[in-house]
């Protein structure tokens, strides 16, 4: 293949030598219990090309600040406090655009003893954004379509190597534990694959990804069935929901209303918001945009544009192109096209069922509704035909693991399928599970407290 230049700002190019935060880094306080450092890290885009162009990739390190004081005032020998790495869900979604706080799973964690490094995975958040100013800045369609192919998993984990080889560099313990939600616990798996020395214990919520498929085709196709019955619940919940979200579909294909950054609400967007239908609370909040988009129509005929900004809030893919534009190929272990499989399941399965809502499934059309995608059209498209991936897991390293992981598998949950989360499950060694309909996907957010308790528990009885 021939070798492509890449092109990422002037401020994110350096020299790829010993990885180095860019200094100075903040550190500052949150009384009365963290003490907070935001770091940038220099990472090469290609791995495979260290002395190429390079992105900053941020992390927020929260330590207690009664352990820090402490720290400083003693004369006795400083006690390490153990890393744990936060890998968020997505892929493509950030971390730091929360304010730490010591309250839900960032409080389990200090409170366990734990030092906790927030990453916003390369192309997101505070790290390099994967954005439409820098897309059109690789010049050519196929720069740009080799710049995308650098955030996926293997890439992630590779930066995360770096770092932590930085952050160890003066500390006698070199491993790590890691916390994956959902996506997070792919690129655990990934971590696991590749560099299962550096790990000391993993810890994964709702991330066993399917990685005995080698493709997106049979993950599109079981996920559809749990898409099928949480509409089946949610219209036995609310039952006039069925004549209301018609009347809204009929609405939207007479006028097309545009949201306000300028993006169209078609159908197939509207129904994108049973995204939520996979999360706690999400049939009330589902109900709460139907019947208020509802009740517009029939007063006045229109959107309002608090419902249009509600609308476009529930939804976010403007903000996350990655999501969008690499989701499939999260999926794919081996050579061969992603051809838009979600959307030949949903066009097979479930395009008839005019009122029903749909999940994580990526349409072609989302390219052209949402404003925010548009710029990266071209690039979906092409990804979508590329028959070059490579594998994301290393299924033998998996099952002869001995790092000490433990996972939470919902039965109902909407984005990883039961069956297919068992079976991971089962092919990695020194796994135990905690199998549950107690929670659904976002459980780690909803209750921390009692999920973590349950899954450091199982970490003991290794």
């Amino acid at each position: 293949m021939t070798q492509l230049d890449l092109h990422v700002p002037a401020r994110a190019i350096s020299p790829s030598q010993h990885l180095q935060p860019e200094a100075p880094y903040e550190t500052y306080s949150i009384p009365p219990a963290l003490q907070v450092e935001e770091r940038f890290f220099k990472c090469p885009v290609s791995h495979d090309n260290p002395n190429g162009p390079h992105l900053d990739v941020f992390v927020r390190i929260c330590r207690s600040l009664a352990r820090s004081h402490t720290s400083a005032t003693t004369t006795q020998p400083k006690q390490e406090s153990p890393y744990i790495l936060f890998l968020q869900g997505g892929p493509g979604f950030e971390c730091s655009s929360s304010t730490p706080a010591y309250a839900g799973v960032l409080k389990v964690l200090i409170d366990r003893g734990y030092t906790v490094l927030y990453l916003d995975q390369r192309g997101t958040g505070l790290s390099t954004c994967l954005t439409a100013e820098l897309l059109a800045k690789q010049g050519s369609l196929a720069h740009q379509v080799e710049f995308c192919k650098h955030f996926r998993a293997d890439s992630i984990v590779k930066d995360c190597e770096l770092i932590r080889k930085h952050l160890t560099s003066d500390r006698q313990e070199k491993r790590w534990t890691l916390l994956g939600q959902s996506f997070g616990g792919f690129c655990e798996l990934t971590y696991l694959s590749f560099f299962p020395e550096a790990l000391q214990a993993v810890i994964n919520t709702g991330g066993m990804a399917p990685v005995l498929d080698v493709a997106p085709m049979p993950v599109y196709e079981r996920i559809i069935n749990k898409i099928k019955q949480a509409n089946e619940e949610y219209y036995a919940k609310f039952p006039q929901d069925v004549v209301r979200v018609r009347h809204i579909h009929q609405f939207l294909v007479r006028h097309a209303p545009k949201t306000p950054n300028g993006g169209t609400l078609t159908c197939n967007r509207f129904r994108q918001l049973g995204l939520d239908l996979g999360m706690h609370g999400g049939y009330n909040r589902l109900h709460n945009l139907v019947f208020r988009a509802h009740t517009d129509i029939v007063q006045s005929g229109m959107l309002g544009y608090r419902t249009l900004e509600m609308i476009e809030a529930a939804a976010s893919y403007d903000s996350v192109p990655i999501y969008s534009v690499l989701h499939e190929s999260i999926y794919c272990q081996e050579p061969g096209a992603t051809d838009w499989a979600a959307a030949k399941v949903f066009q097979a399965q479930l395009s008839r069922l005019d009122h029903y809502f749909i999940g994580e499934i990526i349409l072609p059309t989302m390219f052209d509704d949402y404003a925010g995608l548009r710029p990266f059209k071209d690039v979906a498209f092409e990804l979508a035909k590329r028959q070059d991936w490579t594998p994301l897991y290393n299924l033998e390293q998996l099952q002869k693991n001995r790092v000490p992981i433990v996972t939470a598998i919902y039965i109902d949950d909407m984005f990883v399928h039961l069956d297919a989360g068992l079976a991971t499950a089962k092919h990695i060694g020194n796994c135990k599970e905690l199998i549950t309909n107690r929670w659904l996907h976002n459980a780690l957010r909803h209750e921390p407290h009692e999920l973590l308790g349950y899954l450091f528990g199982l970490l003991q009885e290794f």
